[in-house]
Parts: C-alpha cells; structure tokens; sequence
C-alpha cells in the first residue's frame, strides 16, 4: 500500500488497527482518522475530494460516527466481504477482493505518470501533519509534573525500539497511543484493544510467546492493569500486593511487570527528566 501511495503521490490516512501499515515520520502519511485519532488525518480526509478504503468495515470510530468524510464524498471501497462494500457510504465504485492482492493489481496496472498533478494535494497534506505538530508541540514536550501522557507517548515516538511490538489499551490510553504516538520503523507492530478494558497486559505476553526475540512494549492506564486475573497458570502472581515488581518465566522468556495504577507503588514516569534513552 505504501509503494502504490508513493507511485500516486495520495495521502495516507488508517484506522488504528492499520496504524503500523504506514510509518508515521512518512511525508505522506498523516495519522489515524477516526475518533481515537490525529486532527490532521480528519482534516486531510474531510478535504479529499476521493477516498480509498482498503479492508475496511468504515464503521463508526474510523468515521468519526459517519461524519469523515462526510455522506456524498466519493468513496472507492475494496474489501473481500461483499456485504461490507456501500453499506455505510454509496460508492464510485466497488472491489471485492483480498485487499492485499488488490493493491498488487493496481501497483501492476498503474504508473507515476499522473503524481505531478497531485504535488499540491500532498503538499496540503504536509502542512495539516504540521500544524497538528505545532499545535501540540509544547503537551508533547511539556516538563509538567506528574508527566502528561502526550509526553509519555512523545518519549516512547522517540525511544522505542525499531521492531518493537506496541500493545495498547482501550479508553483514554488508546486515544492518546493512536494520536500521540509515532510509529518511525516500517519494523514496528501495532495492535490495540477493541474496547476490552485490561486486554492489553494479557496480549503483550502472548505477543512475547508469540514472537519472542521482539521487544514488546505495553500501554494501559484507567486501572487497566487491575482487570485481568493476578494469577498466571504457569504459577504465581506478577508482583505482590504493595505493587512490587515481580518476575518469572513466562514459555522461557523472563517477564517483568511494573504495576503502576491505582494505589500501588511502582515505578512511575513522573519526571520528564528522569526519562532514559530506552524504554526497553
């Protein structure tokens, strides 16, 4: 998909379950749109005069409740679920079709000849990625203490490792994750609760058994922490009542857990100053 936005010179805009098919530091792409998302993807895609959805259900939070783009902008909708196609937005035209084979058609049935005509279009869609960042700029560098999670997702954007694994959680976590965070390595993976609160701990392990000489980093808050069970089949809690941190082997892979919600103590990222070169 990237390789037939290049060709075409189009904005890029995704859902937060596509949040890692683009990276965010790429000139044509211009965030999540939706409701848990970046302002300059909504506007972007407000001002589109054709919208592209690939895989996609267009349901209510990468519409923003049907409202981006709003009903009669021309929509082209390519999805293997025939049901799915036209059914929240009237199209131009439809596609059934895997949305991976799709896109190598028309990588093969395309060329970059008509790119130029549309350098002022993804020239616009630059200056919205930038006004978003200067408008946010000083929450995403902010010395306030406690930390605010714009800086929290700000150090993270810059420190995560390159095949790092981001888990995040629903609620406010996910808002600030799928707006704040920047994704900058094709190599990095994205994936996020669908509104199961406490889902992400339990995911970030089974990513960690899935994959486990990739670092996974997990993101929850709103006492998502306190929601799975505290006792694991492969023995033993976490960390203990006062919040400490505990390790074990997890499928041999050491597992360690901070517990910071709530009224537990732990290690909390309080200061900016105290921040380190790695989260990892």
């Amino acid at each position: 998909m990237v390789a037939l936005a290049e060709r075409l010179n189009i904005p890029v805009a995704t859902s937060l379950n596509g949040k890692d098919t683009i990276a965010d530091s790429h000139p044509l792409s211009v965030g999540v749109v939706g409701t848990y998302s970046r302002e300059s993807a909504n506007v972007i895609v407000n001002e589109a005069d054709l919208v592209i959805y690939i895989g996609s259900t267009t349901g209510g939070m990468v519409t923003h409740f049907w409202a981006v783009p709003t009903i009669g902008t021309k929509v082209v909708h390519i999805d293997i679920e025939p049901t799915e196609i036209g059914r929240n937005y009237p199209v131009v035209a439809g596609i059934q079709a895997d949305a991976k084979v799709a896109v190598q058609r028309l990588l093969a049935m395309t060329n970059a000849e008509s790119a130029g005509r549309r350098s002022a279009w993804a020239a616009r869609a630059g200056e919205a990625d930038q006004q978003w960042r200067d408008k946010y700029n000083d929450l995403l560098t902010s010395e306030a203490e406690p930390m605010r999670p714009e800086r929290m997702c700000h150090e993270l954007s810059q420190h995560l490792p390159d095949d790092a694994i981001v888990v995040a959680d629903t609620g406010h976590t996910g808002m600030w994750m799928g707006g704040m965070l920047d994704l900058k390595s094709p190599n990095q993976s994205y994936m996020r609760s669908a509104g199961h609160l406490g889902w992400a701990f339990s995911a970030a392990l089974g990513a960690k058994c899935g994959v486990p000489d990739r670092p996974v980093f997990c993101f929850t808050g709103d006492a998502g922490l306190l929601v799975p069970h505290r006792r694991r089949r492969d023995g033993g809690p976490l960390g203990d009542q006062h919040g400490h941190a505990g390790q074990q082997q997890l499928l041999g892979q050491p597992v360690q857990a901070r517990l910071s919600t709530g009224s537990m103590e732990g290690s909390r990222p309080m200061r900016p100053a105290n921040c380190g070169s790695s989260p990892m």
